[in-house]
């Protein structure tokens, strides 16, 4: 819907753009109050473009790092990881993201859902130091997919990802962490997403 509405702020009628432009009017400009002395600021910081993207990005959540895999591309390749064959760590990534969504990533064709073997194979990709099958894996163990439900080891595995600057870790570590640990993270998160909104 949104990106139906950045679209007519550029068509050639008139009504069509006013339209869109006071619908998307309370997102561009939070901040705006009309008595701050300053003019209303007609598009995001970076362009309505780069906010669509971080809009998309935010709503993807984690999702989001299966795009490696081909996920969410417009043209699919067999020669993607996932399809390869292979057991370097993108690729088990990748195949576990399969068994977990329940589709080929880079085909889109239906694959049973087999949430245990999701985290299997999402585990050793994280075991090899893959940063996104980290944080899955952190996401795995709080949520208990695939794996008994284990808060501290969830932790253990955000906190692995976020040291290597996964942000959707960090701000999950910073909540399932106490003290100068979640203090540390949730630094990180706000020093990192300044602006982003």
């Amino acid at each position: 819907m949104f990106q139906a509405l950045v679209t007519l702020l550029d068509d050639e009628d008139e009504e069509l753009r006013t339209m869109a432009n006071n619908t998307l009017a309370p997102l561009r400009d939070r901040e705006f109050r009309g008595d701050l002395g300053r003019p209303e600021h007609k598009t995001p910081e970076g362009g309505w473009a780069d906010w669509m993207e971080k809009v998309e990005s935010k709503a993807a959540g984690y999702k989001k790092d299966y795009g490696v895999c081909g996920w969410g591309a417009k043209q699919q390749t067999a020669d993607l990881p996932g399809n390869r064959k292979s057991t370097e760590p993108i690729d088990l990534y990748c195949q576990g993201g399969a068994y977990l969504l329940g589709e080929n990533l880079v085909t889109r064709q239906p694959v049973a859902k087999n949430p245990v073997q999701a985290f299997e194979l999402t585990l050793k990709a994280a075991e090899q130091g893959y940063v996104p099958a980290q944080a899955a894996v952190g996401m795995m163990f709080a949520v208990g997919k695939g794996v008994v439900q284990n808060i501290p080891e969830a932790s253990k595995w955000w906190v692995k990802a976020a040291e290597a600057g996964h942000l959707l870790a960090a701000t999950n570590a910073s909540i399932s962490l106490r003290g100068a640990a979640a203090e540390r993270w949730a630094k990180y998160v706000a020093e990192h997403t300044q602006g982003n909104d």
